[in-house]
């Protein structure tokens, strides 16, 4: 089988997620999510990437990471190496803690990149280990540091912060969010499920436009969409990718034959 195709490039948004082995609780021992959280600190100083929001659950991880230059997969590979390493060197095991290559998503920058973060803060809410208001006491969280001084360089407060209403990087600020967050928790669960169901899943998150522009920059790098597979894609996105490839050719032809679709 193919290996499937991550595309990468300067300034480019991902959801990053990966998960324990086996499902395995690999965060769970004593020190475990805190050095993975010293880990992705020291990688993304060292590439250079802006961390937007992160979690680090029992047995998987959610990253919001942007990446100034096309080093996404070498960055991971180093992150999750080096942590790896040091797991297995501390409780004297071999072997891979994660289940294999990390998932890495595209998103489109501004709002579809705060809808991400705000996901990623909220998945203790999720998984019942807080309250929806007290979201901000999760330990293994980007929230968490966000709201303390002396945080690292590596966090930017601004996405989350501006689409949630164009909130101000203080005490205040971060109190709103937070608050913020709760609504959004506990908002009806139809509304909240439209808004949140799909940021973990597929190959790209953002806009028509977006999306099919990331298509446009994988054929210039000679990439036949009919032969290889998008890294996240499940069952119905390659028929949804044709059917947005047919309609934008169509538009051109439309336009080339001076015919007018809408009218």
């Amino acid at each position: 089988m193919a290996r499937k195709l991550r595309l990468e490039y300067p300034g480019a948004c991902y959801h990053v997620i990966n998960r324990g082995n086996y499902r395995r609780g690999i965060f769970e021992p004593k020190g475990a999510a805190e050095a993975f959280e010293r880990t992705l600190f020291e990688g993304c100083e060292a590439h250079g990437w802006r961390l937007h929001a992160y979690v680090i659950m029992s047995n998987h991880y959610h990253l919001a990471v942007e990446t100034p230059e096309a080093n996404l997969s070498d960055g991971m590979q180093w992150v999750q190496g080096t942590w790896a390493n040091r797991f297995n060197r501390y409780h004297g095991e071999s072997g891979r803690p994660f289940q294999g290559r990390f998932k890495g998503i595209h998103i489109e920058p501004g709002h579809a990149l705060a809808q991400v973060g705000h996901y990623i803060h909220l998945n203790p809410v999720r998984a019942q280990l807080v309250y929806p208001d007290w979201v901000r006491a999760y330990r293994w969280s980007s929230l968490w540091w966000f709201r303390r001084p002396g945080r690292p360089d590596c966090l930017e407060p601004e996405t989350v912060l501006s689409e949630a209403g164009r909130l101000s990087d203080d005490r205040n600020g971060w109190k709103c969010y937070c608050e913020y967050l709760a609504l959004l928790a506990e908002d009806d669960p139809k509304r909240r499920d439209g808004r949140f169901s799909n940021l973990s899943r597929g190959w790209a998150i953002g806009s028509k436009d977006f999306r099919s522009a990331l298509i446009k920059d994988l054929k210039m790098k000679g990439a036949d969409l009919d032969r290889i597979a998008l890294l996240g894609e499940e069952p119905g996105h390659r028929q949804r990718l044709r059917e947005e490839q047919w309609e934008e050719r169509l538009q051109q032809l439309a336009t080339e034959a001076k015919i007018d679709l809408d009218a």
